[in-house]
């Protein structure tokens, strides 16, 4: 992005408010489905934009500080959480509910609009000219180390996706378990993804990128074996959070990577490898409802727990050294 990443984060947030309280107040279909478009255009350039932004400021430190931010995410996704549980106690309504978010999440991009512009933070030790391509080149980005690192986003969030979607029902049809139950079992893959992230930065400045990711796929696909192999939904739950514990790393460790790849480009690496987590989230989806849909969700889960395993194979893809691949132009 030529004039950074900042404005248009704020801007995306903005549409991201305006949206979601649209499709609350849409009169008619068309309405509602043209904001529901909106909003699935803000939550993406939203995407894009904040791990950019997380970026310059890890590099402008100069050691890793990007899981933190995704920490932050995670708990707004428990707050949220929250919110849907008081609200089913209270009886608030969707309409009021999504308006009362909406106009916090639009007073904040407001608030953060209104003040004075600043540029961008440089990474450390680098000038604006030091990360400009020489003379007579062009930047390119390494298409084969993002699309490797991309993989290992993909398995992520098929992890994820199968997660989010089905774990309520698996523990309620499959394992029995209680409707309250049934909704701890993504409560605590939440919770833990929270304490990960908190902690993987610590991890990564002492041992490295790529003993943490390979590390996370094995503690991911010892955590769907519990869940496969769940006797009860007590176990089902804890392979949940086991799962959590090691997998959420991946997302913020893998955009971590941009300013190693492509320092120069690295915004147009992160938007391109942002695209990785749609991709995974919709496979993930669909491929654990599908299994389960030809036995049960018990079938349903091996899948995610073969692209745990495989985050393992693609971790040395994580430790790209810090150059910038050039043309003549």
């Amino acid at each position: 992005m030529r004039r950074g990443s900042r404005s248009p984060l704020t801007g995306a947030v903005g549409c991201l408010a305006l949206a979601a309280a649209l499709t609350v107040l849409a009169p008619v279909k068309p309405g509602f489905f043209a904001a529901f478009l909106l909003w699935g255009l803000a939550v993406g350039a939203v995407d894009a934009t904040m791990n950019m932004q997380a970026v310059d400021v890890q590099s402008a430190f100069g050691r890793s500080v990007l899981a933190q931010f995704h920490a932050v995410w995670s708990l707004g996704g428990i707050v949220g959480a929250l919110w849907t549980s008081a609200d089913g106690r209270w009886h608030v309504g969707l309409t009021p509910s999504v308006l009362v978010v909406a106009g916090v999440v639009l007073a904040i991009a407001v608030a953060r609009a209104a003040l004075p512009a600043a540029a961008d933070p440089e990474p450390a030790g680098r000038t604006p000219d030091a990360l400009a391509p020489p003379d007579g080149a062009t930047a390119v980005v390494p298409w084969r180390a993002v699309a490797l690192v991309g993989g290992a986003v993909v398995c992520f969030y098929v992890v994820d996706s199968g997660i989010s979607s089905w774990s309520s029902l698996y523990l309620h049809e499959v394992l029995h378990a209680s409707l309250a139950t049934a909704a701890i079992g993504f409560a605590a893959y939440q919770a833990t993804s929270l304490v990960s992230r908190a902690l993987a930065d610590l991890a990564v400045r002492r041992v490295g990128s790529v003993p943490v990711v390979r590390a996370a796929g094995v503690v991911g696909g010892l955590g769907l074996a519990l869940v496969v192999l769940a006797p009860a939904p007590a176990v089902a739950i804890a392979g949940f959070g086991v799962t959590g514990l090691g997998l959420a790393v991946i997302a913020p460790l893998a955009f971590a990577t941009t300013d190693r790849l492509a320092p120069v480009v690295r915004d147009v690496t992160i938007a391109r490898l942002n695209l990785s987590n749609y991709l995974g989230f919709v496979v993930g989806g669909v491929l654990v409802g599908g299994l389960g849909a030809v036995g049960d969700l018990r079938l349903g889960y091996l899948a995610p727990l073969v692209f745990a395993l495989a985050v393992v194979a693609l971790a040395p893809a994580f430790a790209a050294v810090r150059s910038v691949e050039q043309v003549a132009a």
